[in-house]
């Protein structure tokens, strides 16, 4: 493994093809680069205009779905840090409150 290779978030990862080249496929959609850019901008704003606070941690619990697959993308877009929602379970079955975990889900 090299070093040398630019990093870059997570959430530039649909910058970094041809717009109308497919960069994913789910079930029986293929979204082009620029169409996915679109979808996470569209979340990021939806997860903006709600009362969070820059870096706070937020979690998901959902079936695989679209959403669940580019959340974590859209998250990051909004500044946020997507938690994985194992750890809400967990943390739920622990008797652990989210608030004092840190987490806004």
């Amino acid at each position: 493994m090299t070093d040398d290779l630019p990093a870059f978030p997570l959430d530039h990862l649909p910058l970094r093809g041809a717009p109308d080249s497919p960069a994913l496929r789910f079930k029986d959609r293929v979204y082009s680069y620029q169409l996915l850019n679109h979808r996470i901008g569209r979340l990021a704003a939806i997860l903006a205009a709600h009362d969070f606070t820059k870096c706070d941690r937020v979690a998901t619990w959902l079936p695989k779905t679209e959403l669940a697959c580019l959340m974590p993308l859209a998250a990051v877009r909004a500044g946020l840090c997507m938690c994985r929602s194992t750890r809400c379970s967990s943390l739920r079955r622990c008797g652990i409150s989210w608030p004092i975990a840190g987490l806004r889900c």
